[in-house]
């Protein structure tokens, strides 16, 4: 089971490049409890903003496409489309991407990129990929019949796992 806890009250501080920030927000918390299947893939895409943040997911756990969007704005949490064609290049993790639905035309642009892989017993028992890149986000989106522009930074995280 995947859950997503988007709508979550953040306080506290933030300790990064020698300033600390206060922290009064809100914020999501994924939390996935189950037997995955064997072959299981899934992407993130986290776009921050001081007016604005957009949460996007999308996973295949084998079978089951678990997807996900939301954006708060205004104070509110507004549900998107999240019915997401997430176009990536599985051979070059630096290439941009692009997410899109019915009220969402995204491109993510990568800057640079953490890589971890993790093996246990050769890959045969387990065998994960975990990408996680600091990227622009740009593009719009469709709230209330208006397109609003985007354009800010955040995150992407793609995980390729055979467990």
């Amino acid at each position: 089971k995947c859950e997503l806890y988007a709508k979550n009250t953040v306080t506290g501080t933030l300790d990064a490049f020698g300033r600390t920030y206060e922290i009064n927000t809100h914020g999501c918390r994924e939390h996935t409890f189950c037997d995955f299947p064997r072959n299981t893939s899934w992407n993130w895409v986290l776009g921050l903003a001081d007016n604005y943040s957009i949460v996007v997911s999308r996973g295949d756990y084998s079978g089951y496409d678990f997807k996900y969007a939301v954006m708060y704005s205004n104070g509110q949490w507004l549900d998107l489309d999240p019915d997401v064609d997430l176009v990536v290049d599985e051979d070059h993790v630096l290439k941009t991407c692009t997410l899109s639905s019915s009220n969402i035309d995204l491109k993510v642009y990568p800057i640079r990129h953490r890589y971890q892989h993790k093996q246990i017993l050769k890959g045969l028992l387990v065998d994960a990929h975990y990408w996680e890149m600091a990227s622009r986000i740009a593009g719009s989106v469709i709230i209330n019949h208006k397109r609003m522009p985007i354009d800010t930074y955040g995150i992407m995280t793609r995980s390729r796992m055979k467990w």
